[in-house]
């Protein structure tokens, strides 16, 4: 278990490269969590929220869409 000083180090670390982009954690090879500063959130959040809120316009229950799905894996 990692002691306060060096927890205290690292979380420095990755608060300075949250700064500059998301921060990818990883486990046993595979992206696991993102780390990425409040206000990058709320952007990923806003467009969130506005493509939901297009997608919900009036109307669009009209169009046919036909979407084919690269599936990986």
């Amino acid at each position: 278990m990692a002691g306060h000083d060096e927890f205290d180090r690292d979380l420095e670390r990755a608060k300075e490269a949250a700064s500059e982009g998301p921060v990818i954690i990883m486990e046993e090879d595979q992206p696991s969590y993102v780390f990425m500063t409040y206000s990058h959130f709320e952007r990923l959040r806003a467009k969130a929220r506005s493509l939901i809120d297009r997608l919900s316009m009036p109307g669009l229950s009209d169009i046919e869409l036909d979407v084919d799905r690269d599936r990986k894996g």
